[in-house]
């Protein structure tokens, strides 16, 4: 009797160790496959002779904890913030425009951070926006514009807010009502485009993006360089006469995400997000800054830490589940490798920085470190930022970036370049 039980339990044993086996092999066979995707392959093709792998550091030098200007909503004569999406610097610097996506409006402050006055609200109608994304201020005018990703048109203010336009970078391009336009930026010469396939056209497999330059009139001079996406499945459906529905499923979490800069005189600093490398395409053609960095596997933490995240700030609305049986119900969401970069700015310098990727400071997986390159070829100290900070841009001797507390209320931060030891 003994022994038939202890051959029971030895049995299923090795029934338990046969199904870990299989799922151990399922889930280094899903990251191979990943690896060999697109998203994980270098989209310019060139190997510059100064080009060499820089090390990874683990000794960031911290930006200060105390901001040199930091702007809270609703203080004093200024509106309340909802959930900020941009800020920019003018021409001069004395003025910072603000852009609140939730609200659809554009604060603008002085130098010492009082607050100017204000422009935007929901809408279809000139100055009204759906859902703004980007701030851009022309460098040749001082104009400020403002993208809409869900209307797909730029709207152009006078600096002072007055006077909107509306232009559509996509004329002539491709259709506006696919919404391919991401992000648009200005610099000296015109525009440069971060467009994308559209989903309704185009199966997940067969998607890619594209960096396309514009001239001032928003009319397409040429490509700089084309990228492999996460797919996006979408469907559209007539509903009834005069009505319809597009039901977009996004790409898995964590999966690689393009990300650029671009420097007032045209030059574009990009990374794809996959590879731990960096772009800077410009008229002399194209460079690469490469880290020693292998692709991670997204782990269960990862998983976790963005569950919980998601209902924390009211993304995901869930009945009260342990949170291990969430990350299993929503595992197939996920993607099995972590990118690489997820983040990249350009200082006026001429250096690169670009964010590495860890939950543990940010459920979405922004890391506070970021490395930094010179395009030289050298490395240079790494930069670790305040906690929830998030740098959006580089201007002249400044970090500007967005800011939240404990309860996810936004907030403008600008630190001084010179302290994060930027040459």
């Amino acid at each position: 009797m003994k022994r038939r039980a202890a051959w029971i339990v030895a049995a299923a044993l090795g029934v338990v160790a046969l199904c870990l086996g299989v799922a151990e092999a399922r889930a280094r066979a899903q990251v191979r496959r990943e690896l060999s995707s697109p998203l994980f392959a270098a989209p310019v093709d060139l190997a510059p002779a100064r080009e060499r792998v820089l090390p990874r550091s683990d000794a960031p030098r911290p930006l200060p904890m105390r901001p040199v200007l930091r702007i809270d909503g609703g203080d004093g004569l200024a509106p309340p913030f909802g959930r900020l999406a941009d800020v920019a610097p003018s021409r001069s610097g004395d003025t910072l425009y603000v852009l609140d996506e939730m609200e659809a409006r554009v604060s603008a402050f002085g130098r010492d951070g009082r607050f100017l006055f204000a422009f935007g609200r929901k809408g279809r109608g000139p100055g009204e926006f759906l859902r703004p994304t980007h701030l851009l201020v022309l460098p040749w005018s001082g104009a400020v514009g403002v993208w809409d990703a869900d209307a797909q048109r730029l709207t152009l203010h006078a600096p002072d807010g007055a006077r909107p336009r509306v232009a559509n970078p996509a004329a002539g391009h491709r259709t506006t009502a696919s919404k391919t336009v991401r992000r648009l930026a200005a610099f000296d010469g015109g525009f440069v485009m971060e467009v994308h396939a559209d989903p309704l056209l185009v199966g997940p497999d067969g998607q890619a993006g594209a960096l396309v330059r514009l001239d001032t009139a928003l009319a397409a001079a040429d490509t700089l360089v084309r990228f492999a996406v996460a797919g996006v499945r979408a469907t559209h459906v007539e509903t009834a006469a005069g009505s319809s529905a597009t039901t977009w499923l996004n790409p898995p979490v964590f999966s690689p995400a393009p990300s650029w800069d671009l420097l007032r005189d045209g030059t574009v600093v990009f990374a794809p997000g996959g590879p731990a490398e960096a772009y800077r395409i410009g008229a002399g053609g194209a460079a690469r800054v490469r880290w020693a960095r292998a692709p991670g596997r997204v782990t269960r933490q990862d998983r976790l830490r963005r569950l919980a995240g998601e209902i924390d700030t009211g993304l995901m609305r869930v009945p009260p589940v342990p949170p291990t049986v969430l990350e299993a119900l929503h595992r197939r969401f996920f993607a099995h490798v972590r990118p690489a970069v997820t983040g990249v700015l350009a200082t006026p310098g001429g250096e690169v920085w670009a964010r590495r990727f860890d939950t543990e400071a940010s459920w979405e997986g922004h890391a506070r470190t970021w490395d930094r390159a010179g395009w030289d070829g050298s490395a240079r100290t790494p930069v670790r930022v305040p906690p929830r900070f998030r740098p959006l841009r580089i201007s002249g001797s400044h970090v500007y970036g967005i800011a939240f507390d404990d309860t996810y209320v936004d907030r403008v931060e600008v630190y001084p370049l010179s302290e994060a030891g930027a040459e």
